[in-house]
């Protein structure tokens, strides 16, 4: 029990507890969990942070890792474990357990357009043998990069004979703006010879 609840409890004679906890600044709901709690048995509680510890490390070594607090908790209660939820998230923290929330798919290819099309110059030569020369063929490529703040759009340009990159642009959305920077750039920086 916390010290702020050990003097509630020493001063209930003289003071109601509702007067004790507001001029404390705790809930009242709060102080009467911990008693509750230090009334347990020690042996009680580890009893079931033990079992809650087992289950919940069954579950996700049978793959399931996208099992949060909620349904971890669902699971033990279902099978007859008494556990509480924040116990659930608290056992899962100290163990080092994090749910893996899946990346959701992004088509970013559109194929169904009506510009034209280029020929493929490059015929699938990408050896040094075909490209011996620097600055001579460059190749492109876009990527997404997830953050907290959403998506950012990696467009760059490699030299093919030096696997350098020779040119980039990042930016928020899908846009030709993305290509045409980093082809100005390439211009600017290294121009073809």
């Amino acid at each position: 029990m916390s010290d702020t609840c050990a003097a509630i409890t020493a001063h209930r004679d003289r003071f109601a507890r509702k007067l004790n906890c507001r001029a404390l600044q705790l809930r009242l709901s709060g102080y009467s969990a911990q008693v509750h709690r230090a009334a347990l048995p020690p042996v009680a509680r580890t009893v079931h942070a033990a079992q809650a510890r087992v289950a919940e490390r069954a579950m996700l070594a049978q793959g399931r890792r996208r099992c949060g607090a909620t349904s971890v908790l669902r699971e033990l209660r279902a099978s007859g474990v008494r556990v509480a939820t924040m116990s659930v998230a608290l056992i899962g923290r100290e163990d080092g357990l994090v749910a893996h929330r899946p990346t959701p798919f992004v088509c970013t290819t559109d194929s169904r357009h009506a510009d034209p099309i280029e020929e493929n110059q490059l015929a699938r030569r990408f050896g040094l043998n075909d490209c011996l020369q620097l600055d001579r063929v460059r190749v492109g490529d876009m990527t997404y990069i997830p953050t907290h703040a959403g998506r950012l759009y990696l467009v760059k340009l490699l030299d093919l004979a030096s696997r350098r990159v020779v040119s980039w642009a990042l930016g928020t959305g899908l846009a030709t703006v993305l290509w045409l920077t980093a082809l100005r750039r390439m211009l600017a920086w290294r121009p073809p010879a």
